[in-house]
């Protein structure tokens, strides 16, 4: 057995030892840890205000296609060349950006609707730029429906993509 002078010192010993280590754990681990969840959290919320950003521009480009459709039906319709001006601008290559950086996953989805609004640039560049000597200018009803079908279907395929990864967070 140990005599009492032992018992004495071995209970300062482990108490010195138990100090040391809840010092240790207090003062060094538990700040790590909590600097380290504190930065995930801020990590996520920074991650989902750009998804709401984007899902904003997602919104705005609906807006173009509506506009952009509309004004080519009025062309097919009337016969005229579209008289309003485009000053609507389409924010895709900030999207196209804000995914690339943030939601990779997304990256397919806004591809196919980036391609959906170049066809839409293109059919109305080609109305508003054709020579006028060439007055008889058709726009195909099939080639109009297709576009819109395809634009359509990238911002709904797109837009449900975005509220999944939402939710995955």
């Amino acid at each position: 057995m140990l005599d009492q002078n032992s018992a004495i010192i071995l209970a300062a010993i482990i108490g010195a030892l138990a100090t040391l280590l809840g010092g240790l754990v207090g003062g060094v681990a538990v700040p790590f840890l909590t600097q380290k969840l504190s930065i995930k959290a801020e990590n996520r919320k920074k991650h989902h205000e750009k998804i709401e950003i984007a899902y904003t521009l997602l919104d705005q480009i609906k807006g173009w296609i509506d506009y952009q459709i509309d004004d080519l039906w009025c062309f097919q319709v009337q016969k005229n060349r579209p008289n309003k001006p485009d000053n609507l601008e389409c924010p895709i290559n900030t999207l196209v950006l804000l995914v690339n950086l943030f939601a990779p996953s997304l990256e397919k989805s806004v591809k196919e609707l980036n391609e959906s609004v170049e066809t839409l640039k293109k059919m109305r560049y080609d109305i508003q730029h054709v020579p006028l000597l060439n007055a008889n200018i058709v726009l195909d009803d099939t080639l109009l429906q297709v576009a819109y079908k395809q634009a359509e279907e990238s911002y709904k395929e797109l837009e449900y993509s975005m509220r999944m990864l939402v939710l995955k967070d």
